[in-house]
């Protein structure tokens, strides 16, 4: 019993927790699911927000991306999770951005550090996409493809 005290039994329950967050268009508990501050870290960029309110603007942005491409669900598949110390882990995952008959619009992949705040809660530190950018310009010619 004590292996499931282990705060790596609880990563998964978070990022399906944000998932229904954002079918549920909760924009202020995703952007408490969290850090302050935290860092995205893209190939062409790196980002980091120090306030909830311009990490929400953030995830409103994508809010109008998921309406425009019919995506209303999105599905974490977590392929590692490693603690690197007692209160960080590594997590490397694909999410599956659904439509409203469960077919996959897209997915990409992403690399987080995540760290336990002073509740025993998992919060984003640091968030990597590794091919979205790219699988987002595919999503987008496919759709310039369909236009008349």
């Amino acid at each position: 019993m004590a292996a499931k005290s282990n705060p790596i039994y609880s990563i998964n329950r978070f990022f399906e927790e944000y998932a229904a967050a954002m079918e549920r268009q909760d924009t202020k508990y995703m952007a408490n699911c969290y850090a302050l501050p935290c860092i995205f870290i893209a190939d062409d960029s790196s980002l980091a927000y120090t306030t909830t309110t311009k990490l929400e603007g953030l995830i409103n942005q994508g809010k109008r991306f998921y309406s425009l491409h019919a995506i209303t669900g999105m599905v974490p598949d977590i392929i590692n999770k490693r603690l690197i110390s007692p209160k960080i882990a590594r997590v490397t995952m694909r999410w599956k951005y659904i439509n409203g008959k469960g077919g996959i619009v897209y997915d990409c992949d992403y690399y987080y550090i995540l760290k336990l705040d002073e509740v025993n809660n998992w919060k984003i530190e640091v968030a990597i996409p590794v091919n979205e950018k790219e699988r987002i310009e595919e999503l987008a010619k496919k759709a310039a493809r369909k236009q008349p």
